[in-house]
């Protein structure tokens, strides 16, 4: 899923299950940012202790080592035993359900998104593993190596989409039948976080629904991301995403120097560079200076569950 799921529709559902607005985009900034994490730095705090960080995501589709590092613990969780193939993802699955109940029980917000990411992935990657594997492929002719949907691109990831899987036996897929049945599962989990009956949920997905539907209606047969977006914003009066946000404020920028924009481009260099000569130890990750307080922050406070949920998901995943 990207950013109109992870982002505001994480942010509608935690608001109508009870969050503030404040701990709302806590919830959704989490999640969201699982896939803006691209590249490991290196932090050097006042105290001169250095503080690594770890990738959640990745650019490239060919790299074997991101795939027990990133792709399965992240996006990717495996379904578990009494199937064709464990490692296959799948909605709602026990694993997948543990991982998120684990951080729900850990009372960390910042937790919580990062596992919701991983968790509302499990209905949009169904099917695919988080590896190069057969079982991945859409296209039998693609130069596309099969490692998670690389080869579908980003069509399982988009809510109002229609795709074909020739793996399927219908062979068409409509995500928003699989987005609003993780939004709904999500709801009942914030919910019970905030000791709250999920019995409006009907009212509460009809909301969505009709915001999806309005969006459709408006923005005609492209069903812009960012048409969507907009609405959403209006709709719950939500900042939209910006991916340098909370780094930026660590690392000291002006705002205008952490625009979304400016921060992906930085992000790319960042995984290049990480790519062709850290790899290669040619060089070392980028070393950088980080403010006072830096334990304070919403970056470290996020970077600290993302090592927690790598942590928890490699022991959840040695069982299966």
């Amino acid at each position: 899923m990207n950013g109109i799921f992870h982002y505001y529709t994480s942010y509608f559902l935690a608001q109508r299950a009870g969050f503030s607005s404040g701990d709302s985009e806590i919830l959704a900034y989490s999640s969201t940012y699982v896939d803006s994490n691209v590249a490991p730095l290196g932090l050097r705090l006042p105290s001169g202790i250095e503080y690594s960080t770890i990738a959640t995501h990745h650019f490239g589709f060919w790299d074997r080592g991101q795939e027990e590092e990133v792709w399965i613990p992240f996006h990717f969780f495996p379904g578990g035993s009494g199937r064709t193939n464990p490692e296959i993802t799948r909605p709602n699955s026990e694993p997948v359900k543990e991982l998120l109940i684990e951080a729900l029980k850990s009372r960390n917000l910042y937790r919580v998104g990062i596992a919701l990411h991983t968790y509302a992935d499990s209905w949009a990657h169904q099917g695919f593993v988080g590896r190069s594997n057969p079982i991945n492929i859409i296209a039998p002719h693609s130069p596309i190596p099969p490692i998670g949907h690389a080869q579908a691109g980003n069509l399982p990831d988009r809510w109002l989409t229609t795709w074909n899987d020739p793996r399927i036996e219908t062979g068409l897929v409509i995500n928003k039948i699989r987005f609003f049945e993780a939004a709904k599962m999500i709801y009942r989990y914030l919910c019970t976080y905030n000791h709250r009956s999920f019995a409006d949920e009907t009212f509460v997905l009809s909301e969505l629904e009709q915001v999806l539907d309005d969006s459709d209606r408006n923005r005609g047969p492209l069903k812009s991301d960012e048409g969507l977006a907009v609405d959403f914003q209006i709709l719950l009066g939500v900042r939209p995403y910006n991916r340098g946000d909370w780094r930026g404020r660590v690392l000291g920028k002006n705002e205008e120097e952490f625009t979304d924009k400016a921060e992906k481009q930085r992000d790319f260099i960042d995984w290049i560079k990480n790519e062709t000569l850290y790899r290669t130890a040619l060089s070392q990750p980028r070393t950088v200076r980080v403010r006072e307080n830096f334990e304070e922050t919403d970056y470290y406070k996020w970077m600290e569950g993302a090592k927690s949920q790598l942590e928890s998901a490699k022991r959840i995943l040695r069982n299966l």
